[in-house]
């Protein structure tokens, strides 16, 4: 079973910010600003191949209606 190390506290008994804390925080920010991109990037081929998807997959229908095997 985990467990944390309970929090350091200062004078007033609120939690002690360290800097591995601020080094964390920003790693994960890293991460998130470093994979934005990449999926914005996805995102736009989807967008883009959206109209071409669709009319493939209207083609099949198509010819499953008419009784031909699809490709």
């Amino acid at each position: 079973m985990r467990t944390q190390a309970p929090p350091v506290l200062d004078e007033r008994g609120e939690r002690k910010v360290q800097e591995k804390d601020w080094d964390h925080a920003l790693g994960r920010v890293k991460q998130r600003q470093d994979g934005g991109a990449g999926r914005l990037d996805e995102a736009l081929d989807k967008e883009k191949s959206k109209s071409k998807d669709l009319d493939e997959l209207f083609r099949r229908v198509g010819k499953d209606r008419k009784g031909e095997s699809p490709d």
